[in-house]
């Protein structure tokens, strides 16, 4: 997905700070491009001064990722969590071969 936007300069600041989240992240870059994209519309929906609104959205895009990543580390976490008590639950009723 192109974003389009009306002067090269804004699309060309929107393009850096796609392009610096995807290095921060490494998410891939149509990922990146995509969610900053509905973020920008969002915000610039009920902007008056817009002179931020690449920064707010980079922010926000920013915080998102990284709850996704927290939450899809944390349910890694748990699902190891859960392996590992069925396997001790597992030793304890002597059902595992060592």
């Amino acid at each position: 997905m192109r974003l389009r936007f009306g002067h090269e300069a804004e699309a060309a600041r929107h393009e850096s700070a796609i392009r610096a989240l995807t290095h921060r992240t490494g998410v891939p870059l149509g990922e990146v491009r995509a969610l900053f994209g509905i973020e920008f519309a969002r915000l610039a929906r009920g902007a008056t001064v817009r002179s931020y609104l690449i920064t707010r959205a980079a922010s926000n895009v920013l915080a998102d990722l990284r709850r996704k990543r927290r939450r899809s580390m944390d349910a890694a976490e748990n699902a190891g969590l859960d392996e590992a008590a069925a396997l001790l639950a597992a030793d304890a009723i002597g059902t595992t071969s060592h």
